[in-house]
């Protein structure tokens, strides 16, 4: 009776394991399996926001058939203070239209002193006569070029009426631009030559020092509280360390701004000091590392770039100006390449692996939508952008049904380690589909978006972009 009832519980756990079988094969039939064919390197770039190559103040390099997210510019105090407290914001006003008409956004820093200004003086008349000050020529390690002025007069940067009035200039340019959808990024300048947070390379002259503690905390501040809404950028100031650091310890929404790209002090003016170094190692995550190439490129010399994709890879950066002196048509066949490669290298690459979903649904019930996500960059996203599903009657244009993912691409960090192994992110996304579907046969659709509508749709390291800036997944039936 026992040997009986063993064979007959044996029969019962084939007979469920079976059962179970066929219903694992048929919920494998009942999905489809989307898998992207991914966009290589060696192919043309993928322009997206806050990566790659932006427009440095309309004189960088134009590399063929690239468009550049953003545009980049510097403006002297004078040119927007026409004399005291009153303010002419047009050129700026003018700049951004510009940017704003070939898709891109806008990006600025102000500058108290400049020695490629057409004149000495970079500051309202009325400040030289209020604010002590002298005129400062250039040591002697320093090559002047033929662009320069001979001398340029730089502010006592400590001096009360000099930090009152540059609060009054940032105050009333925080008003007018802070907050807007057509700015990318305010670079906080103000304090050194060209804004960059340094008095390099002056002498003969009282004002020549650094200025104190106090005052780089205080033109900070002034910044900081100007523009809240805005994102903010904070130059690395080459040896400087102090006004760095606390600028980046107030937020870490901060990014960072460093000179001297592709030249080895770039690495050298981080690791010297622990702190900064500590600071940009770990603020890629929260805010992007936008760099400046170090000057004019020689194209009889030895340099080809190596030194540059290097530095992209090693500290994390995002945004590369697209040049400072260089011209596309002194490279030669490698530089042109190796240069190319900079801008592809630099900030989040995402590429969908795998996308899983019903063949069918019935109109009103609940799926799963699976997908696998790799960011084979270096960097996150750092602008808001939705992850959306979307659904059309195979043949026709119109969305009938829309399903938000959950994924959060500003924290999908790269997904690629130092072996080179990639792990993907798996996203889940259930969603419920409304009992007004027609039966019918429907296109599944991906889509990432700019929710304030003002950047184009997000592009994929994938194939299959529309004109829409839409991929097509696959087909699902309505029952």
């Amino acid at each position: 009776m026992k040997h009986l009832l063993r064979l007959t519980l044996f029969a019962l756990g084939l007979f469920l394991s079976a059962c179970a079988s066929r219903a694992e094969d048929a919920s494998l039939e009942s999905q489809a399996i989307f898998t992207p064919k991914e966009i290589p390197l060696s192919a043309p770039d993928v322009p997206n926001p806050m990566r790659g190559f932006f427009d440095w103040q309309a004189f960088g390099v134009r590399v063929p058939n690239l468009d550049f997210p953003e545009y980049y510019k510097r403006y002297m105090w004078d040119e927007l203070e026409t004399s005291k407290g009153v303010y002419n914001f047009s050129v700026i006003k003018n700049d951004i239209a510009a940017a704003k008409a070939k898709g891109q956004k806008f990006a600025f820093r102000i500058m108290a002193v400049n020695s490629f200004h057409s004149d000495e003086i970079g500051v309202p008349t009325y400040l030289t006569n209020e604010v002590p000050g002298d005129y400062c020529t250039y040591n002697d390690y320093y090559i002047k070029t033929e662009w320069e002025v001979d001398r340029v007069w730089v502010p006592d940067w400590n001096s009360t009426e000099f930090l009152n009035r540059a609060r009054v200039l940032v105050n009333a340019l925080g008003r007018e631009f802070d907050g807007d959808a057509e700015i990318a990024y305010y670079d906080m300048g103000v304090y050194g030559h060209w804004g960059e947070w340094h008095t390099w390379p002056f002498e003969n002259c009282d004002t020549a020092g650094e200025a104190n503690d106090a005052t780089k905390h205080a033109i900070i501040d002034m910044q900081l509280a100007a523009f809240p809404k805005s994102r903010i950028i904070m130059n690395s100031g080459a040896g400087n360390s102090d006004a760095f650091a606390y600028a980046l310890n107030k937020s870490p929404r901060i990014g960072v701004r460093i000179d001297s790209f592709n030249w080895p002090w770039f690495d050298q003016q981080i690791e010297e000091n622990a702190t900064k170094k500590s600071l940009i190692e770990s603020r890629w995550k929260t805010a992007p590392i936008i760099v400046e190439f170090g000057g004019s490129f020689n194209p009889d010399d030895s340099k080809d770039f190596s030194l540059a994709m290097a530095q992209v890879k090693r500290w994390r950066i995002a945004s590369v100006a697209n040049g400072n002196s260089y011209t596309w048509d002194t490279f030669n066949q490698t530089q042109k390449n190796n240069f190319q490669m900079i801008g592809k290298l630099a900030g989040y690459r995402f590429v969908p692996r795998e996308f899983r979903y019903p063949r069918s649904v019935t109109r009103g019930a609940s799926i799963n939508l699976v997908s696998k996500w790799s960011n084979v960059g270096v960097t996150p996203l750092y602008e808001r952008f939705v992850v959306r599903y979307e659904l059309r009657l195979k043949g026709q244009s119109g969305v009938v049904w829309r399903g938000k993912s959950g994924l959060d691409l500003q924290k999908l960090l790269p997904t690629t380690d130092s072996r080179g192994t990639d792990t993907p992110k798996t996203v889940t996304d259930s969603f419920t589909l409304p009992q007004t579907l027609s039966r019918g046969v429907y296109t599944l659709s991906l889509v990432v978006f700019d929710p304030t509508c003002y950047r184009d749709k997000l592009a994929l390291a994938i194939e299959g972009r529309t004109s829409t800036g839409r991929y097509a997944l696959g087909e699902i039936t309505v029952r």
